[in-house]
């Protein structure tokens, strides 16, 4: 067989050596090509900029080139329009001098108020205005400006004039309206305070007849314990009871009924809103009475229930002592 010759190490470190220097080479022409290319880079961004600024400054001109021979198209146009319509404004304002002097005439004479004033009279004011100081804007001679404001002083003058007068009606209306709200205001309190006034009233008559109902009832279970005679008397003392409660609802009814009759009467020869308030104070003392009426004849009804209790005790304790007395003597 033959033998294979191996490299030494002497060779091997002379290739990898080489190696490692062509590496390099490369590295570095590939670091110079880098370098080139972002040169060029740099050129070519800086181009672009100069270009955009050459560019915006272009725009900029041509900008203000249009703008300015757009200012001088609408200055023509409106010289043009004024030159136009410089006759007819001159009519307009004969004519509103014409409408104005036939509203004073006609409203001295027929209708001195300033709701018939006419709304063209008012338009045309306006109207006016507005061309005097567009042709003031305009005019350059001191003493066309001069009567040109003093036209529109006056002009203006005679629509403050105006605006105060419709202020004042405004006003006058609002109060107008304000004191009608506050009479239906209190119309409404007023009806208000008789319809508690009722309620109150009805309250009483279902509390009398609840209280009349627990009697009835309590009568009812005493018959059943009392001997006739002592039942009698119940009957007789709830009898009582039951008219001076009657008397004293009934009295107190007729005193509600004629205080309210009173006012109501006092109510229809009264227009204004003070006599409605001091009606407002007289149904209020009403209540009162009303209230003050409700708590005695509780405390009436509340003594005469004690009475009662203290008599059926009474006869209670007397049956019973004579029940006993009895006994005794059945006893000796």
């Amino acid at each position: 067989m033959n033998k294979v010759e191996l490299p030494s190490n002497l060779q091997i470190s002379n290739f990898l050596q080489n190696e490692i220097q062509k590496t390099d080479k490369y590295v570095k022409q590939h670091e110079k090509e880098l370098n080139t290319l972002s040169k060029y880079q740099k050129i070519i961004s800086q181009n672009c900029q100069s270009n955009k600024e050459k560019l915006s400054q272009l725009f900029l001109k041509q900008f203000e080139l249009d703008q300015h021979l757009k200012q001088k198209n609408n200055q023509l146009k409106k010289k043009r329009y004024i030159n136009e319509q410089s006759g007819l404004q001159e009519q307009k304002e004969k004519n509103y001098l014409q409408q104005l002097d036939s509203y004073w005439s006609y409203q001295q004479n027929f209708y001195p108020n300033i709701d018939y004033m006419s709304d063209s009279v008012d338009k045309s004011r306006q109207q006016l205005i507005q061309y005097y100081e567009h042709k003031l804007s305009l005019e350059e001679n001191q003493l066309e400006r001069n009567q040109i404001k003093q036209k529109i002083f006056s002009l203006k003058e005679a629509q403050i004039k105006y605006d105060k007068c419709k202020s004042i009606e405004g006003r006058i209306k609002k109060a107008e309206q304000l004191r009608t709200e506050r009479f239906d205001t209190s119309v409404e309190k007023i009806k208000k305070h008789e319809k508690h006034i009722m309620d109150v009233i009805y309250q009483n008559q279902m509390l009398s007849e609840r209280k009349s109902h627990y009697f009835k009832d309590k009568l009812h279970r005493l018959e059943e314990k009392l001997c006739q005679s002592e039942l009698e008397q119940g009957k007789k003392r709830l009898y009582q009871v039951q008219k001076a409660f009657e008397k004293d609802n009934h009295r107190l009814q007729v005193k509600v009924n004629s205080e309210k009759i009173n006012q109501h009467n006092d109510s229809i020869h009264e227009g204004h809103l003070e006599n409605k308030l001091n009606k407002i104070n007289s149904l209020e003392e009403i209540r009162q009475i009303v209230k003050k009426g409700r708590l005695q004849i509780a405390s009436n009804m509340q003594q005469q229930k004690n009475e009662i209790v203290q008599q059926i005790d009474d006869l209670r304790n007397s049956s019973l002592q004579s029940s006993i007395y009895q006994s005794q003597l059945l006893y000796y």
